[in-house]
């Protein structure tokens, strides 16, 4: 199996025109995990790897309700992971030299933003 997971955080600072969509311009930074797992002869090798992102950008909410939105935004930035740790059922684990990475990333969103508060 496969998997990333994280956990982000983007504040927001909403331009508010006073109609019924609203332009906003945002941050996001994140902490990352990507991990896989292969099962072999009855053992398991894992390798897994930590990362950082942090991305700029903006979009806009379309009011649907007093409490719901439609956004539409798009963020781009920056992601680096750190070298991948290996470890295999029975032999321990070791970190592999040289596997950290580093690139760019685009995040499109479209989706309900809900408000909670006033």
């Amino acid at each position: 199996a496969v998997t990333l997971t994280g956990l982000f955080i983007e504040p927001r600072r909403i331009i508010d025109l006073g109609k019924n969509y609203a332009p906003y311009v945002s941050a996001r930074l994140s902490f990352l995990q990507q991990a896989i797992d292969v099962p072999v002869n009855g053992g398991t090798v894992s390798a897994t790897a930590s990362g950082t992102q942090v991305n700029g950008g903006g979009g806009v909410l379309f009011r649907m309700s007093p409490r719901v939105n439609l956004d539409l935004g798009a963020t781009y930035g920056l992601i680096n992971f750190g070298e991948v740790e290996l470890s295999a059922t029975g032999l321990g684990s070791t970190t592999i030299e040289g596997t950290s990475g580093s690139g760019s990333n685009l995040v499109l969103r479209v989706g309900l933003a809900i408000g909670l508060g006033k």
